[in-house]
């Protein structure tokens, strides 16, 4: 549902088109694409520690991230375009290349196992008996590591925060600026 709603985003008719419904669909789909979000990622992190070697942990659990860093550096190419370009299709490309990676993850996932940790949680069960609260049991035996955890992830958001923040209102000052200025200025600087 993810890559769908992404490349979706790609496909949307912009505002002199469909008028108000352009920001309409585009927060739907940003709110679609929010709600399984949680669960793939989460769910690709759990992968990636059941199929590595506990000492390996650390370094393999990155593999996730990386597709923040692509998508990252996909807007940095598109934004190397001309500005005419960019905002008329530039824009789109990164969303669009939602539809052919969605392909690959559906390979993928369709060819991938159980792990050795879940094929093994049945017979634990059985032989220990069902373990308490999976949330509980995890404060319980890690909870300064999941402080931290917390607390790094509120860190992070409010970076993000911040930095939108910053860029809407450099971008209104710096319109501000252009609207104050007389008229043969304007020209001036854009030549």
């Amino acid at each position: 549902m993810t890559g769908v709603t992404i490349g979706c985003i790609g496909l949307l008719p912009g505002y002199a088109t469909i008028g108000i419904w352009a920001p309409a669909l585009l927060a739907l789909l940003r709110f679609l694409q929010g709600i399984p979000v949680g669960g793939e990622w989460s769910g690709a992190m759990l992968l990636t520690l059941e199929h590595t070697p506990k000492e390996k942990h650390g370094s393999y659990s990155s593999i996730p991230q990386l597709g923040t860093l692509i998508s990252s550096g996909a807007f940095a190419l598109a934004g190397m375009l001309p500005d005419d370009s960019f905002y008329s299709w530039g824009s789109r490309l990164p969303f669009l290349a939602a539809f052919p990676l969605l392909g690959f993850v559906l390979h993928t996932r369709l060819r991938i196992e159980e792990s050795p940790v879940f094929h093994a949680m049945p017979a634990d069960a059985e032989q220990n008996g069902p373990k308490p609260a999976p949330v509980i049991e995890a404060f319980r035996r890690t909870w300064g590591r999941m402080i931290v955890g917390i607390g790094a992830a509120l860190l992070l958001m409010a970076i993000a925060a911040c930095t939108a923040a910053g860029s809407f209102a450099s971008g209104s000052l710096v319109r501000r600026e252009r609207a104050a200025r007389p008229a043969g200025d304007r020209v001036e600087a854009a030549a």
